[in-house]
């Protein structure tokens, strides 16, 4: 009962439980659980008849280290207590005043990012997307936070702030030209205090309608990352270039003056100056695909997005399901993929926007997808798992102004002397201009129709006592090549051996890594036994002797 006198009254309200000693008690003991993931709850009224601070001061005894939230049920206000910790509030005489204590729950709530928060995704300026997530804790969720960054999460700035839950958020896409490294984050707490957060696991990009690239003065392998408003091409390049300008498009297996801009297609542009090419339109934001071409087919990344050559997926009309791009190397479906840059072709790993790409093609009916994907861990374009018996040369061309970096010889354990379509690689068209460069293994007996220039050219394992031959065309429009190698897994045991031109006499390649010939050049390389000095089919005199000059003696 309340005392005579000024008094302060601390107690339980318990009225459902309807007591004959009334509802407010001094003492409320509950039973022993795991508090982990779980609290006690104890609501407090507290009144007095005298108007002042009050100051309560809690004592633990044999608390366990879980979070004790006091919390001020008309206002709100909450404390995280800890040993000795104290809380205080002013008081009005004759009010009643209602606090919650609760004791427990040390484990943060449960969250997950649904796809369209997790990306990849390309989002159009002004646009809006709904962002959404799951979450879910045993004594309910106080409060959700979400954060956007624009420099892959380096940094993040607020976007919302609930109290409460929720699990959705419809945002409004900032007004951009483009950004490419845009991030969420969520951050959800609990009513005591622990908190999870989430971002995004890949990149977010936002494109408006129009965009732009620096073009050099030159020849140029592009494509537009979006559908133009205007499918003309003079209506898109003209008026950003003040001089000449040209450009080729490809088409079954040669050249056009194309006069068309279309998404997906690669363009050759040749211009006198740098530039910069901006092109008005509407930017994907789902995945693309487009039929290929027996042959070679001249390509671009149709997305704003860069995808990973591994990231590929290819179908044929014949069968079912779809293959990645090494698989569909192995199968026999497409070839090779070369993308170009200033000095010459390089094997593409990933494909940039306005990038154009020669993709060859080796059976009909083959279809390309381009995902917006999560980016692999790694690629391979020769295997990691090489047994000991598989070696390769790698050459690298030069001249002034170009350079070849795209060819490779080799053996690789289950390859054979013909074509392999895992390993053997056609070289792509020669780039246009004054100034390149090709080293290509020479395979006319292949009769394949890409051509009978191979970039890679790997063979079976060599036979004992015996030895591979490769026939090796240099290319260039001017006299003198620099070429230089490299020996990897060779075995010691091995001759290397090259002949420039005539095929008779054999040098050791393991003497030098350089060498310079002629820009219309044979080039043979040998490996295995027997092989430095003569060609095996000549054959050289075993005694010399000087005899009688006959019949003419003054000859």
């Amino acid at each position: 009962p309340t005392p005579p006198g000024n008094y302060l009254s601390v107690s339980f309200p318990h009225p459902e439980w309807e007591l004959e000693l009334g509802s407010d008690l001094a003492q409320d003991i509950r039973g022993n659980i795991d508090l982990s993931d779980t609290m006690h709850v104890w609501n407090i009224d507290i009144t007095s008849n005298v108007s002042d601070s009050a100051v309560f001061v809690f004592d633990m005894v044999d608390v366990p280290e879980v979070p004790i939230v006091i919390e001020h049920l008309q206002s709100g206000d909450r404390a995280y207590l800890a040993d000795s910790s104290w809380f205080g509030f002013n008081i009005v005489a004759d009010s009643l005043y209602s606090f919650r204590i609760s004791v427990g729950d040390s484990t943060s709530p449960i969250l997950a990012l649904d796809s369209n928060t997790s990306g990849p995704q390309i989002l159009l300026s002004d646009s809006t997307h709904l962002f959404s997530w799951a979450l879910d804790d045993g004594n309910g969720i106080d409060s959700v936070r979400t954060y956007f960054s624009d420099d892959h999460g380096e940094t993040y700035q607020l976007i919302s702030d609930w109290s409460g839950h929720s699990e959705s958020l419809s945002w409004i896409v900032p007004d951009t030209t483009v950004v490419y490294n845009a991030m969420f984050k969520v951050e959800a707490r609990d009513y005591a205090g622990n908190s999870v957060f989430d971002e995004s696991d890949h990149v977010f990009a936002f494109a408006g309608d129009s965009l732009s690239t620096s073009l050099n003065s030159g020849w140029n392998l592009w494509g537009a990352p979006l559908v133009p408003s205007e499918g003309h091409m003079d209506d898109n390049v003209d008026d950003d270039v003040e001089g000449y300008w040209f450009t080729y498009g490809f088409q079954d297996n040669g050249y056009t003056l194309d006069s068309s801009l279309v998404l997906g297609n690669g363009y050759w542009l040749g211009i006198m100056e740098n530039i910069d090419l901006d092109v008005l339109g509407t930017p994907m934001t789902n995945s693309q695909s487009r039929s290929l071409s027996l042959g070679w087919n001249l390509v671009s990344n149709p997305l704003i997005l860069d995808i990973d050559v591994d990231s590929l997926l290819f179908e044929q009309h014949s069968t079912e399901g779809q293959l990645s791009y090494s698989d569909a190397v192995a199968a026999g479906w497409v070839n090779a993929i070369y993308t170009y840059d200033s000095l010459g072709y390089t094997m593409a790993e990933e494909l940039l926007p306005w990038h154009g790409y020669w993709l060859s093609t080796v059976d009909s009916g083959v279809h390309i997808h381009y995902p917006i994907h999560a980016v692999p861990d790694s690629n391979a374009s020769l295997r990691e798992d090489r047994d000991e018996s598989e070696w390769h040369i790698p050459f690298i061309s030069t001249v002034n102004g170009a350079i070849d970096r795209t060819t490779r010889l080799g053996v690789m354990e289950d390859a054979t002397s013909g074509f392999d379509a895992p390993y053997d690689i056609a070289k792509a068209p020669n780039p246009p201009g004054d100034d390149y460069v090709t080293l290509s293994s020479m395979r006319p007996d292949w009769e394949h129709g890409l051509g009978d220039r191979f970039a890679y050219d790997f063979q079976g394992p060599i036979d004992q006592d015996s030895w591979i031959e490769w026939d090796l065309l240099v290319e260039s429009n001017q006299d003198s090549v620099h070429i230089e190698w490299e020996l990897i897994d060779i075995p010691d045991e091995y001759e290397i051996g090259y002949n420039v031109g005539d095929g008779i006499f054999f040098q050791d390649l393991r003497e030098t890594n350089e060498l310079n010939v002629s820009g219309s050049s044979q080039i043979i390389i040998r490996v295995g036994s027997s092989v430095l000095g003569n060609d095996q089919d000549i054959t050289l005199p075993s005694v010399f002797a000087l005899h009688q000059n006959y019949p003419n003696p003054f000859n």
